[in-house]
């Protein structure tokens, strides 16, 4: 079960469906926003020196900037280790980002759904751990997992 998630998202409005998505799950977890890459990492900070960091973080790819790039290789640098997933999303297919994206440890990138019914199944999937999301498959950051889920990770890529 996921208790804290952080969603990292410039959009005001997708961070305010977020949180109410989020909300209709069974056992709604901790919600926290960001709105830029280095406000998720001021809030990661936080988080970790409370003990408290989130098992699922939502990022989206598309911030203006750098946006979400410092945060991510941050987190592909491991040193936010309790972080169990992490999970990126577009509005568009990101093809163009590929090789920049498995730079940082990220495999795929979920579409972002449409209307509140399709972001709740979303974000049912993120909180079951299924991983399936709208028909598009999210996988997990090996760097994120111990040596052995690294390994086997590694092996099945």
């Amino acid at each position: 079960m996921v208790r804290r998630v952080l969603v990292v998202d410039d959009s005001p409005a997708e961070l305010e469906l977020l949180e109410l998505a989020f909300g209709e799950h069974a056992v709604p977890p901790d919600f926290h926003a960001a709105a830029s890459g280095p406000e998720a990492m001021r809030v990661l900070a936080s988080l970790e020196a409370a003990g408290l960091l989130p098992e699922l973080i939502l990022i989206d790819l598309n911030m203006p900037g750098d946006g979400s790039w410092p945060l991510l290789a941050e987190l592909h640098a491991g040193r936010h280790a309790g972080i169990r997933r992490v999970v990126m999303s577009s509005v568009g297919p990101a093809a163009a980002l590929e090789k920049r994206l498995r730079e940082v440890g990220i495999r795929t990138c979920l579409i972002k759904p449409t209307g509140f019914p399709a972001y709740t199944r979303f974000i049912e999937s993120l909180m079951t751990g299924i991983a399936i999301a709208c028909g598009l498959v999210a996988t997990m950051r090996a760097s994120l997992l111990g040596p052995r889920a690294r390994r086997a990770a590694a092996s099945a890529a």
